[in-house]
């Protein structure tokens, strides 16, 4: 005896696959923002109320400038000047780089402390 397949059932099936695995990719793509504490890492750090034009600026000026700028953007990152920087911020590819790709290139800690509490800060051009 022959059994036939109910095609209602097949897709009712299907639909509820189709959902649960949309579900499961729609909760593994939500993250949560790191909060970076804003208290200084010792007592000559200061991270509090962290200004673009002194304090971040000059960081990337000095290390990062060279290979993402107006001129020349390394993996189409361009990090001259505030509007610039403001647009890294915004999918956090700043702050990633300096703890994954580019953390060599920044090695002070109080000087990663300064930018990731400035972007936490509101990424204010200051």
């Amino acid at each position: 005896m022959k059994k036939s397949i109910n095609l209602n059932r097949l897709f009712q099936y299907i639909g509820m696959i189709l959902i649960l695995v949309s579900f499961g990719i729609v909760m593994n793509s939500c993250e949560q923002d790191e909060l970076v504490p804003t208290k200084p890492i010792d007592s000559s750090c200061d991270t509090i109320n962290v200004s673009f034009d002194l304090a971040v600026r000059p960081i990337l000026e000095k290390n990062c400038t060279s290979c993402h700028n107006n001129s020349f953007s390394a993996a189409k990152i361009n990090l001259e000047g505030y509007d610039n920087v403001n647009k890294t911020t915004v999918n956090d590819i700043l702050t990633k780089s300096l703890t994954g790709s580019m953390k060599s290139y920044i090695s002070d800690e109080c000087e990663i402390a300064k930018i990731k509490a400035w972007v936490n800060q509101g990424s204010i051009n200051n």
